[in-house]
C-alpha cells in the first residue's frame, strides 16, 4: 500500500465509532447508524452508502464488517492502490513532449471548434 492510501485507512479506522452490526451471512452485514444503516457484502465488495464501490477502499461501514470478520483490510483495497502498482504504471519510458510551437497539428484537427457543454442546473 502507498503511505497515502495507508494514512487514508488510518483516518477512516480513527473516525471509525463502536457502531453495533448485525450479521445476516458469513460475508454480509448490517451496520446500525441510527437513519443511516449500511448493508455491506464483503464478498461483492459493496456497501449500500456506495463509497466501498465507488473508491474501491473500504468505507467506514466496510471496515468495522471487515475487523468484525477478523480479516485483513488491506485485502479489501483495490490492486490499484498498491505500491508495485503505482511503479509498474511508470515504469515504461514516458516522452515529454516538444515545445508547443514545434507541433505539428492537421489542419482537420486545427479547424475543429470545440464548444463548452450545454449544460443547465436543474432547479428545485
Amino acid at each position: 500500500m502507498t503511505t497515502n492510501i495507508s494514512e487514508c485507512i488510518n483516518a477512516i479506522l480513527v473516525k471509525e465509532r463502536e457502531l453495533p452490526l448485525e450479521p445476516v451471512s458469513d460475508t454480509m452485514y448490517t451496520v446500525l447508524d441510527g437513519d443511516k444503516n449500511g448493508v455491506v457484502d464483503l464478498q461483492a465488495r459493496t456497501c449500500s452508502c456506495r463509497q466501498f464501490q465507488l473508491e474501491q477502499l473500504p468505507c467506514a461501514y466496510a471496515m468495522i464488517a471487515i475487523r468484525h470478520s477478523e480479516r485483513d483490510v488491506y485485502d479489501f483495497c483495490s490492486e490499484y492502490y498498491n505500491s508495485s502498482t503505482w511503479k509498474a504504471t511508470y515504469a515504461g519510458v514516458v516522452y515529454p513532449l516538444p515545445h508547443q510551437g514545434d507541433w505539428v497539428v492537421p489542419n482537420e484537427v486545427r479547424d475543429v471548434k470545440v464548444l463548452p457543454l450545454d449544460i443547465r442546473s436543474v432547479s428545485g
